[in-house]
């Protein structure tokens, strides 16, 4: 009996046993598995897990993959070949459900995106092209939420709030100068930049009135490194790590852009035209008529400092519109005229001494620059526009160069500067792919291109081509070392001219004597 009890009591503590186990929820954690791989050989470069099936955000691919692998990953271009095999740099795979990210799914955050929500269309008129009323543009959002967040557009200083859907007339109030639009969401949780646009509306002097609407959405490309959608080349992954905070980081604040050089230029022309009265110091500052000593230069300080911010803000602006690291057109202005209203060689005008052959490249170059200022000046001989820049007649040529100087008196030449600079990526890309019949990132590399676009906006295509043909002949690498060596002669200023620029020899007033 005793026995029979034991093994009963036995058997009924195994059966709770069970039953406890088949009752009792399992907690358990879920993993997934990534890989971090590579276009167009799908090869895997870093595999890690987490703990949950939600794309890992960007600073977590990069405390999983390394900071060289993650920003490359950050900088990768969009996709659209389904195959990827002509795409380039890495996307982010789910091993388990074999769902694939490319970097323009993310944010700078690293959160996945869901694609923009507002949807924009322009009524009456034909953006980048002439048209007869003042056009409307409407505003809808598509949101899932848009019953529970309002919008707002944002045109320069105004702000127009939004819900659902709204429209805004454009009138000429831009004409000049043009203006930012930004379409911005806004709940609880978040607020996020949908659409960032320079629009420009021109009435022209015909009869009847026509307009022209100069539409440019700056963020078209969405977060790839300026001048990549030109070169269809990236920086690598070390190119990359080194960018923020360089001469070619695109996302540079205003305050970055802040300089307190000693510019002797500067302060001559301040003395030399009374708005510095310098009388305390011996030849009231100034050395000669072009150089002061260290006592003008002292009483220049504030004075200098102000004169050489600003169009820190123009520049920004210029340098998102047309895509140029922001630090590179500071110091080209630098380089050019240190701010000053000097003229140069006859026929130089503005911060960054533009001339007839600054015209020519930025004609020639840029597509969308002249015909949308062929249309504008010529709107009733589309004949002239349609045979293009050198096609055109002599007469109309000049006359076209002579209203898109004229526009230098806007901002003093800044935006114009920018333009041409973004002509000038065009005009390098064509002469490296014509004397080699090869893609740019086979042959050259990211800093090599700014380098040798800031050659050709200062010494010309020609010495640049020069220069390319030369160190191809010598067999040697296209990369700056070289090409830098190749600019010889009366082109060798160009090279001198990138050294300014990339790296600026000033003093500034808060060195240490």
């Amino acid at each position: 009996m005793p026995g029979d009890m034991i093994r009963r009591s036995v058997r009924l503590i195994w059966i709770l046993f069970l039953f406890l186990i088949f009752r009792t929820p399992v907690f358990s954690v879920s993993i997934t598995n990534w890989k971090l791989v590579r276009y167009p050989d799908a090869l895997p470069v870093c595999v890690f897990r987490s703990e949950t099936s939600t794309p890992p955000g960007f600073s977590d691919i990069r405390s999983s993959c390394g900071d060289p692998l993650g920003i490359e990953f950050a900088l990768t271009p969009a996709c659209d070949d389904p195959t990827r095999l002509t795409c380039v740099g890495l996307f982010l795979l789910n091993h388990d459900t074999n769902e694939a990210y490319g970097a323009a799914d993310y944010d700078i955050s690293g959160t996945v995106l869901s694609g923009p929500e507002i949807e924009t269309d322009i009524l009456n008129c034909e953006p980048n092209a002439l048209c007869q009323e003042q056009p409307i543009i409407t505003f809808t959002d598509r949101g899932l939420n848009r019953l529970e967040r309002q919008f707002t557009v944002t045109i320069d200083s105004a702000v127009y709030p939004c819900k659902e859907s709204c429209s805004l007339e454009i009138n000429t109030a831009s004409e000049k100068s043009g203006s930012w639009l930004t379409v911005q969401t806004e709940t609880p949780a978040e607020h996020r930049v949908e659409l960032r646009v320079f629009f420009r509306l021109k009435r022209l002097n015909t009869s009847p009135p026509l307009y022209f609407f100069d539409w440019n959405a700056s963020d078209l490309h969405g977060s790839i490194p300026y001048g990549a959608e030109t070169w269809g080349l990236s920086p690598t992954g070390i190119e990359a790590a080194l960018l923020d905070g360089s001469i070619l980081d695109p996302n540079v604040p205003i305050d970055d852009l802040w300089s307190d050089y000693q510019l002797h230029g500067l302060c001559a022309e301040l003395i030399y035209r009374g708005t510095i009265r310098a009388t305390e110091c011996p030849g009231f500052g100034l050395a000669n008529i072009t150089a002061v000593n260290a006592c003008g230069l002292a009483a220049c300080r504030d004075t200098s400092i102000q004169q050489q911010n600003r169009m820190n803000m123009a520049i920004l602006h210029a340098a998102e519109r047309f895509r140029i690291p922001p630090k590179i057109l500071k110091n080209l202005f630098l380089a050019e005229t240190q701010f000053t209203r000097y003229r140069g060689q006859e026929g130089e005008v503005g911060f960054g001494h533009l001339t007839g052959l600054s015209i020519d490249t930025l004609l020639r170059w840029s597509d969308t620059a002249f015909s949308n200022a062929c249309a504008t000046i010529f709107p009733q001989l589309p004949q002239q526009c349609e045979a293009g820049y050198d096609g055109m007649e002599d007469p109309y040529r000049e006359l076209l160069k002579g209203v898109i100087f004229r526009e230098t008196a806007d901002d003093e030449g800044v935006t114009l500067s920018a333009q041409i600079l973004d002509a000038c990526k065009n005009q390098v890309k064509w002469l490296l792919q014509s004397l080699t019949d090869r893609p740019l990132d086979q042959i050259t590399d990211y800093d090599t291109l700014w380098k040798l676009t800031v050659a050709a906006y200062h010494a010309g295509g020609e010495c640049t081509n020069q220069a390319i043909d030369r160190t191809l002949r010598m067999n040697g690498a296209l990369d700056w070392t070289h090409l830098r060596a190749a600019y010889t002669g009366k082109c060798r200023s160009g090279a001198l001219y990138v050294d300014r620029v990339f790296d600026p020899d000033y003093a500034s007033y808060d060195d240490p004597e």
